[in-house]
């Protein structure tokens, strides 16, 4: 068989591939309200004091496009003042409707408080996507009755849509961790006792009992308080394997940014504005939440002075913060950490690029800001606010500058990591039966690791590199290191990076992973044209032949002619002559002069062969193709009746048309065409249990009755003798199909 590769893709690849336009930062987009209740702010103030999340009814109208049922209610803790004319809100497209804007179901609206820049949001929820699945944020004016309420800035909020965008997923656990916002202090749980001091929603475990945690998370999911409580009892009780139960990279990567830019209305200081959620892999995953307050606003009782200078090491040795206390003061993630710490300052900071997009962001936003009725701050706090101190919040550049003078002259900062020189991918496109050798030239590194995977919500899986001669590393000790990937299916995406370390400090390469990856394609073998054929197929059956759990689904039979057994996991089976890739075989033979059967019952979770896709009785297409999209059999067809198959008569290389089914054999001589024939004769009952009464005509010619199967098999042969009256036996016969000849006539009969 021919060899054939794809062009070899080595190229940086970020999984943020999703973004949508309804968040595109250059687009202001306007939103009119129009509510039901004309009292709808004192309602909303009700709800809000009450602490409940009811909602008041909206029209909508969002850049032309108009929505009703529309639920809307305050949002946000000390951001939300009843009373306050501009306040946060959340609207809920579908909260009686299922209705969306371009997919957008749920607008999460921040008043900008604490904010006079009107641009730290949404600049660095634009650069956290950088580095890990984070949300993205515009600007919107929010109208009520065509009369400006204000300048607001748009969220995307963190719910099933973006598990399924980020996770591949949206039923998992998921918990915004969060105190609840209530009014006074909350009722006791039984048995609990209150929370330790400071713990907020900081992952402590403090009681075994799931109950004990209720106040203090929100679950946004119908189940997963004991997938939580085994997270937080993994960080407590073993640290060093925590990566079963989250995921510790992207843990890593948020508490190297909520600290460089001491962001401490966070996780890393306040204990709380973050979600977690569980991915298929069972491992709970860290989002950043709320911005608003980054650059030292939320001071934790700080000077301006002091949180420039925030110590890279804040909170490792508070308890109530064990992300910090227990993972970072494990040494290979502090060297993790300080890594990811300098891809931040370098990227962001030391080239000006965090200052600069704000100073893009404030010049496109300056006419909305000023004609604002209700902002928060001044036009000229507005104008001033990159440069100089607002109040509590700190200038902008003069913070970046102060926390980039104290973070580079820190000692553990500026202890040396590996110098990785280059990082050598495959020399050609691996075939499905390769396993690829990945090579590091790296100085000062004496401990490398390559991390790979094959699907893009799975977890990487760690492989140790060598120097030592025996691993297609070159000699011992040359700087250059090695591992292996094993082979993997052709049309594969393999994902894979690589980390070095010293005994003081760790790189990556590439320097955003795991968040960014080198990647390859896996090529195969191709199968050439007509050396496997699609024999037969059943669009519509109903009696015919019943899977291994019962079900009449459709089914496809593929016929191997070859003298060879021919690996199929190369290729792919559709229904679409536009996308022919639309199921992968696993890892499968084909024997030589053999029958395949594959289910055409979108239901892969069913053992044995099934494919994503169903037939249509109406007409489409059956279509065999390799891995690069190449033919190797296709048919187009038109209707199908109920229990008739469309096959290729003879068996393998005749042309199709409509046959009685022969299941995983060879195509029967008889074809449906048979049946439309002059009947000579009669048969009943039809269906027969036990016996099968004949009738034949008196100028008939025929010497005797043929009982053939749906295999095409003659299962019986009864001589006529000229009797014109006969009985059959068929209590022998297995239930199903048959067919009686007699000369040129065809019936068919059902045994009971």
């Amino acid at each position: 068989m021919k060899k054939t590769f794809l062009f070899v893709v080595i190229a940086l690849f970020t999984s943020n591939l999703f973004s949508q336009d309804v968040y595109n930062v250059d687009s202001i987009r306007d939103i009119n309200l129009h509510f039901y209740n004309p009292d709808w702010r004192d309602s909303l103030d009700s709800y809000y004091m009450q602490g409940v999340d009811s909602m008041e009814f909206a029209d909508v109208t969002i850049n032309g496009m108009s929505f009703d049922s529309v639920g809307v209610r305050w949002k946000g803790n000390s951001s939300c003042s009843p009373g306050q004319t501009k306040n946060p809100m959340h609207i809920e497209l579908d909260w009686i409707k299922n209705q969306d804007y371009y997919g957008v179901t749920t607008f999460k609206l921040s008043n900008l408080f604490k904010e006079p820049s009107f641009v730290r949001e949404v600049a660095m929820y634009e650069f956290l996507n950088w580095y890990m699945p984070a949300s993205q944020s515009n600007y919107v004016n929010v109208y009520v009755d065509g009369s400006l309420l204000g300048f607001y800035v748009s969220t995307k909020s963190v719910n099933k849509d973006f598990m399924e965008e980020y996770f591949g997923s949206r039923n998992n656990p998921r918990f915004k961790c969060d105190p609840l916002h209530f009014v006074g202090a909350p009722d006791p749980i039984p048995g609990c006792g209150p929370p330790p001091p400071d713990a907020s929603a900081a992952l402590m475990l403090f009681s075994p009992d799931t109950a004990c945690y209720q106040y203090s998370y929100e679950m946004k999911s119908d189940y997963g308080w004991q997938d939580l409580l085994s997270m937080m009892e993994r960080i407590k009780f073993d640290s060093l394997n925590v990566d079963k139960n989250l995921d510790l990279d992207r843990t890593i990567w948020m508490l190297a940014f909520d600290n460089l830019f001491a962001n401490l209305d966070s996780y890393t200081g306040s204990g709380h504005n973050y979600y977690v959620y569980e991915n298929d892999s069972n491992r709970f995953n860290p989002i950043i939440w709320d911005l608003n307050e980054i650059f030292g606003t939320f001071t934790e009782g700080m000077s301006p002075t002091e949180l420039k200078n925030l110590s890279l090491w804040y909170h490792t040795d508070m308890p109530q913060r064990p992300l910090l206390s227990s993972l970072l003061n494990i040494p290979e993630n502090r060297k993790k950490y300080l890594a990811h710490y300098r891809t931040l300052v370098e990227e962001l900071i030391e080239t000006d690029t965090i200052l600069e997009r704000c100073t893009e962001l404030q010049t496109l936003i300056d006419s909305y800001v000023q004609a604002d009725p209700n902002k928060l701050f001044t036009y000229s706090d507005f104008q001033n606010s990159i440069t100089q101190d607002i109040g509590l919040a700190l200038g902008i550049s003069p913070f970046l500058s102060g926390r980039y003078s104290f973070v580079t002259s820190d000692a553990d900062y500026n202890k040396t990591p590996p110098t990785i020189i280059s990082v050598v991918p495959p020399t050609s496109q691996p075939l499905c039966t390769d396993t690829v050798t990945i090579s590091l030239v790296v100085t000062n590194a004496n401990n490398c690791i390559l991390g790979y995977r094959t699907g893009r919500f799975d977890p990487f899986i760690y492989v140790q590199m060598y120097d030592d001669g025996n691993h297609n590393d070159g000699a011992a000790n040359d700087g250059v290191y090695a591992a292996e990937i094993p082979p993997f299916p052709a049309n594969t995406q393999v994902d894979y990076y690589v980390y070095a370390a010293n005994a003081d400090a760790g790189a990556y390469l590439p320097v955003r992973a795991e968040y960014e990856f080198f990647n390859y394609i896996v090529a195969g073998e191709t199968i050439a044209e007509g050396t496997i054929v699609i024999n037969e197929f059943l669009a519509s059956n109903s009696t015919i032949q019943d899977d291994q759990d019962g079900e009449f689904d459709d089914w496809i039979e593929l016929y191997n002619p070859t003298g060879s057994d021919v690996e199929l996991k190369s290729a792919y089976l559709s229904d679409d002559n536009t996308d022919v890739l639309k199921w992968q075989f696993p890892d499968t033979i084909i024997q030589a002069n053999s029958y395949l059967i594959i289910w055409a019952d979108k239901d892969e979770t069913q053992q044995g062969l099934h494919a994503n896709f169903k037939l249509s009785s109406s007409g489409e297409a059956v279509v065999l193709s390799n891995f690069d999209g190449s033919v190797i059999d296709s048919i187009s067809y038109g209707v199908q009746t109920a229990d008739t198959s469309y096959g290729r008569l003879p068996n393998a290389d005749g042309p199709f048309q409509i046959l009685f089914p022969t299941f995983s054999a060879e195509n029967s001589a008889l074809s449906v065409s048979d049946l439309e024939k002059e009947n000579i004769f009669s048969l009943f009952p039809n269906p027969a249990k036990d016996n099968l009464q004949i009738v034949i005509s008196n100028n008939h010619n025929a010497n005797d009755i043929s009982v053939i199967d749906l295999t095409g098999k003659l299962v019986k042969n009864i001589s006529i003798n000229n009797t014109t009256n006969i009985n059959i036996d068929v209590s022998d016969l297995n239930k199903g199909i048959y067919f009686i000849r007699i000369g040129q006539s065809v019936q068919k009969f059902v045994k009971n």
